[in-house]
C-alpha cells in the first residue's frame, strides 16, 4: 500500500546551473543544499547529513531537475505530455538507480505550480509552489552547507 504526503511548510531557492536549496519544516525538518559539485541532505531529527556527488545524482533527484541544464533533461528522462491542451508533463527517469518512478509537473504562465512525485516505495509526494519570484538575486551562501557539530556525516 502506498501513502501520500503533502509538504506544507517549505521554501526553495533554485539557481542554474545546479544550485539548489530546499528547506522543509513539516512533516519533518530537512534541508537539501546543492551546488555545482555536491549535494547535502541534512535531516535535523535524525542528526544526520548525507553528502552526494551532484554529477551522479543530477538525473535522479527531482530537486535538481529544476536547477539543472534543460538540455540534459532529455538525456535522463522520458518526457510525456498526457493532455495536449494542458501545461502538464510526466517524466520517467531512464536510470534504474533513480529514487522515483515518475514525476508530474504542472506549469502556469511559465512557472511550476505543482509537482507530484511517485517514488519506488509506492509513496506519493505532492508539492504545491506558491509565491514564486523569477530571477531574484540570491546570495551564494544559500548554496553552501556546513554540517553542525555532533551530526553524523555519511559520504555516498
Amino acid at each position: 500500500m502506498g501513502s501520500e504526503m503533502c509538504i506544507r511548510d517549505s521554501s526553495m531557492s533554485v539557481q542554474r546551473p545546479n544550485n539548489f536549496r530546499w528547506e522543509t519544516k513539516s512533516p519533518s525538518e530537512q534541508l537539501i543544499v546543492a551546488n555545482g559539485n555536491s549535494m547535502w541532505v541534512y535531516d535535523k531529527d535524525l542528526e544526520q547529513a548525507t553528502k552526494q556527488n551532484v554529477d551522479s545524482q543530477v538525473g535522479n533527484t527531482p530537486a535538481l531537475l529544476l536547477s539543472g541544464d534543460p538540455s540534459k533533461i532529455d538525456q535522463n528522462f522520458k518526457i510525456t505530455q498526457p493532455y495536449d491542451n494542458k501545461n502538464y508533463y510526466v517524466l520517467y527517469p531512464k536510470s534504474d538507480s533513480a529514487s522515483f518512478k515518475s514525476l508530474s509537473i504542472s506549469f502556469s504562465g511559465g512557472k511550476p505550480v505543482m509537482m507530484v512525485l511517485n517514488d519506488t516505495l509506492g509513496q506519493t509526494t505532492s508539492i504545491k509552489f506558491s509565491g514564486i519570484k523569477m530571477n531574484p538575486s540570491i546570495g551564494s551562501s544559500q548554496f553552501k552547507f556546513t554540517p553542525p557539530k555532533d551530526v553524523d556525516v555519511i559520504n555516498q
